[in-house]
Parts: C-alpha cells; structure tokens; sequence
C-alpha cells in the first residue's frame, strides 16, 4: 500500500508541475505575442509620423522658414533643400513639395542681391520622355528677382506633381540658384514616385 501511495504521489507531483510548465509556456507565449504587436505598432506609427514630414507640401511658408532657418544655423551654406534628403516621395495623382532656402552670403554691400532660380530636369529611370517628367514640375519652378539682403535667407517652396498611371520611377532634378545672372550655388534633388 506505501508503494501505491508513493507512485501516487510521484505521479500527481510530476503531472502537477507538468501542467505549471505548460500554463507558464502559454504565458511566456502570449507575452511575446503581444510584446511583439505593441512593437509593430510602434514601428507603424513612427513611420507614419516621419513618413508625413518627409515634404514641405503642408507647411506654411512661416514653418518653413523656421526650419530652413534651423538648417543654415551657423553654416555658410549658400543654398539648402527642404527636407535635406535631397529626395521626395510623391503619390500618383497627389501633389508634394519641396523647400528652397537661399542665403546671400556676401560681405560688400556693393554686392549684387537680386537672385534668381530654376528647377532643371537631369533625367528618369522612368523609361519616360524628358517632357513627361518635366511636367512633374508644378507651382514654382523657377523665380526671378528675388531681393536677399546681405546675410539674409529667403524660402520658396516648389510644388511636384505626377500624373496617375506613371510606373514607379525617379526623376532626377537640379536646383540651380544665379545671384545677378550669375551660378550661385546648385543641389540636386530626386523625386520618386511612391
């Protein structure tokens, strides 16, 4: 009788734990699920956030030249692009910006102050025509007589926009800045088609 009473034991013991081992396996399972759907959400929401400050489309002209502003900080930077990427995403069918931020970075106040700029097509991985790409171009491409005093930064925001049913591409751009007719300063910037 001490014997069957013994494997009785032994066995309830062994069942007991087995069955502690597996309700704490589901547990360590179940925190891990949930672990990792709070960390795919956070990853989501981290690049909606970003992902939506990538243009200038939906910033006021006074936003972006506080961020423009932000840039040049003590730089003796000539021209820079907003966002500094260099590289903007577009939907099909939707419109997005870029910012311009040009600095006169003249010493002599006989200096010239009078700038003009013009976004110019440098080619596709479109497989389309130049013509079809330039015509991304939207509002603002180019300005003329634009004043900046001396060590002043002016802001313009030139707007892209692509056409639905246009493959998946990138045009490649230049922006090419003259202070008085003549080169100042150049960037590159790419749009991709989203």
């Amino acid at each position: 009788m001490k014997s069957k009473n013994k494997n009785s034991f032994i066995n309830n013991f062994f069942s007991k734990n087995h069955k502690a081992a597996m309700e704490m396996s589901v547990g360590t399972i179940v925190t891990i699920v949930l672990l990792m759907s709070v960390l795919v959400l956070g990853i989501f929401l981290v690049q909606q956030i970003f992902g939506s400050a990538k243009g200038a489309i939906e910033l006021t002209d006074a936003q972006l030249q506080s961020e423009i502003s932000k840039l040049f900080g003590d730089s003796d930077s000539r021209l820079l692009l907003f966002p500094t990427s260099g590289e903007i995403e577009v939907k099909a069918g939707n419109e997005e910006a870029f910012g311009i931020g040009i600095r006169n970075v003249a010493t002599n106040i006989n200096d010239p102050t009078t700038f003009s700029y013009e976004v110019i097509y440098e080619g596709n991985t479109c497989g389309l025509s130049e013509a079809q790409v330039k015509n991304w171009i939207g509002l603002r491409g180019s300005g003329t007589n634009i004043e900046v005093g001396i060590d002043q930064i002016v802001t313009k925001k030139v707007v892209f926009s692509i056409p639905e049913g246009t493959p998946k591409c990138t045009g490649a751009f230049a922006v090419q800045v003259k202070r008085d007719g003549k080169p100042y300063d150049s960037e590159d910037v790419n749009i991709k088609r989203k």
